[in-house]
């Protein structure tokens, strides 16, 4: 007889899907970097075995990347593609025309949950949205942009409500091909 999984066990399953596809995402955004020219650094990468140990397994950092002054930044990546388990709808895009006209969800970037992003010690240098193809993503300088992010409360499947999402206008990101 087929064992039955419980909703934390099928959550965290999905869970750590989503993790191999944003690694995935990190690996192609660490290489478009370190093929432009940057000094990139690639923590190792843990899963946690089970939800309730998922807390010792957060990392401090997707990448790393050596900025122009010297020092070490910290960079998020964010495959806003998939959708996971907030969302559910895959996002392919190749610049700011594949998003909505303002006023509306997509006139806007989904940076990362606020919870999230209020708790990271030391704060990204920079975020970048990954398309669910790879192929294309938008580049957020968190310094230079986040006075002219918004929040937005996203359904959430896990809880059942809502959670604040971060999203910073279109026209605040770099756009950039991650295709070498």
């Amino acid at each position: 007889m087929p064992e039955v999984q419980t909703k934390t066990e099928r959550w965290h399953a999905e869970f750590l899907e989503d993790l191999d596809l944003s690694f995935r995402a990190q690996l192609v955004v660490a290489n478009y970097l370190a093929w432009n020219g940057w000094s990139v650094v690639i923590p190792g990468f843990h899963r946690s075995p089970t939800r309730e140990q998922a807390g010792a397994f957060k990392d401090k950092g997707d990448l790393f990347v050596k900025r122009p002054n010297g020092t070490w930044g910290r960079v998020e990546v964010r495959r806003i593609g998939r959708g996971g388990r907030g969302t559910g709808v895959p996002f392919t895009f190749t610049g700011p025309h594949d998003f909505g006209p303002p006023g509306r969800l997509y006139d806007a970037v989904r940076v990362m949950k606020r919870a999230t992003f209020d708790e990271m010690r030391p704060r990204p240098w920079r975020v970048v949205c990954v398309s669910n193809d790879l192929a294309a993503a938008a580049v957020i300088d968190v310094n230079r942009t986040f006075r002219s992010w918004h929040l937005f409360e996203i359904p959430d499947a896990v809880t059942g409500g809502v959670r604040p999402e971060y999203m910073c206008p279109i026209h605040e990101a770099r756009w950039v091909d991650l295709r070498i």
